[in-house]
């Protein structure tokens, strides 16, 4: 197995699946959208659907997260 197989199987393996996926999520230090998307939808290009579902408690930047922020999950 190559490392690219090896990563995307790994990556595969963190997202939620959907009967677990959690309602909300809690920023821990680090995070950014697109870790956040990838782990929990299994595509960090969805980080757009999640800053938008979220633009209220993120605010403008969403480069600008905050450890602590709550952010819904749907």
């Amino acid at each position: 197995m190559e490392d690219r197989d090896r990563y995307l199987a790994h990556m595969d393996s963190l997202h939620y699946k959907e009967k677990d996926k959690p309602n909300e999520y809690t920023v821990q230090d680090g995070d950014c959208l697109w870790t956040i998307a990838q782990t929990i939808y299994g595509d960090g290009a969805l980080w757009v659907s999640l800053y938008e579902d979220n633009k209220d408690v993120i605010g403008e930047n969403p480069d600008l997260i905050f450890a602590g922020t709550e952010l819904n999950i749907r």
